[in-house]
């Protein structure tokens, strides 16, 4: 699995492609992290969970911000970083989004702070929920 996923998503331009569908709903907007950690739940395991294995992958969503940065970051974020749900009866649902710095530094080297500059820059306006804009009101790092 992550030798055929390289072998297509190499090419940022195929990232975009790939990631890309109009009018995606919730569990489309997790679909790096599905590739790289899918459920296992019923299908036999997954060949590599390990995120060194993917390690690759952050210079090809560097390169794909260019291309279409609102979708691209929002998929990485969701790939270094959890989304909390809490529900509370008097305030509803509350949403918040933790930074996983060692999933940061694993997928993106040294370019972690650049991708962090980046996902920093994204339109809080954006339709895509994103973790400093959007949807997500908390935010924290570990």
């Amino acid at each position: 699995m992550v030798v055929a996923a390289r072998d297509i998503l190499a090419d940022p331009s195929r990232l975009i492609v790939a990631l890309d569908i109009p009018n995606s709903e919730e569990a489309h907007r997790w679909s790096l992290r599905q590739l790289v950690e899918p459920a296992d739940q019923e299908e036999p395991a997954s060949e590599s969970r390990d995120l060194e294995t993917w390690n690759w992958l952050g210079q090809v969503i560097l390169k794909a911000v260019e291309k279409n940065p609102a979708l691209v970051l929002a998929q990485g974020a969701r790939l270094i970083g959890d989304l909390n749900q809490q529900m509370n009866v008097r305030s509803g649902l509350k949403e918040s989004y933790e930074l996983k710095l060692p999933r940061l530094k694993t997928l993106f080297g040294d370019q972690d702070r650049r991708f962090l500059e980046l996902l920093a820059g994204l339109p809080s306006q954006s339709d895509d929920w994103g973790p400093f804009g959007g949807r997500a009101a908390g935010r924290s790092c570990s």
